[in-house]
């Protein structure tokens, strides 16, 4: 359900690769598996990151799958978890946060570390 964006994002990136290099390194003798492992997937490892990190926050965050699909309470995500602390006939607002500012604290220290990455994947094709 997730992959489409990631292909999409890596897809495109690899589209910016420029055909010069490309052409270069089949002048070189560089054969088709060459090409790929040593030129395009070390231009686009940043796109790679990015897409990662795309998946990873969307799987993390998901909450509709993980509550049809598991049933056995040790199984479920904390996303599921914060839900039970708000009910239909009580809620327990500072549980809920507290659980919330914990669920969200992976997402933001994976961000925190890759953040150049997701910047440099960004703005890789607007300099041409």
């Amino acid at each position: 359900m997730f992959f489409p964006l990631g292909f999409l994002v890596i897809k495109t990136y690899m589209d910016t690769t420029p055909e010069a290099i490309l052409k270069a390194a089949r002048l070189d003798g560089a054969g088709f598996h060459a090409i790929f492992f040593r030129i395009i997937v070390p231009l686009t490892a940043p796109g790679a990151v990015t897409a990662g990190i795309f998946l990873f926050i969307t799987a993390f965050n998901e909450l509709l799958f993980a509550s049809i699909l598991t049933t056995d309470t040790d199984a479920q995500t904390m996303q599921v978890g914060v839900r039970y602390f708000l009910t239909t006939y009580a809620a327990n607002y500072p549980l809920a946060f507290a659980a919330t500012v914990i669920g969200i604290a992976p997402t933001v220290v994976i961000y925190i570390f890759l953040s150049d990455r997701i910047v440099e994947a960004m703005t890789a094709g607007s300099i041409k």
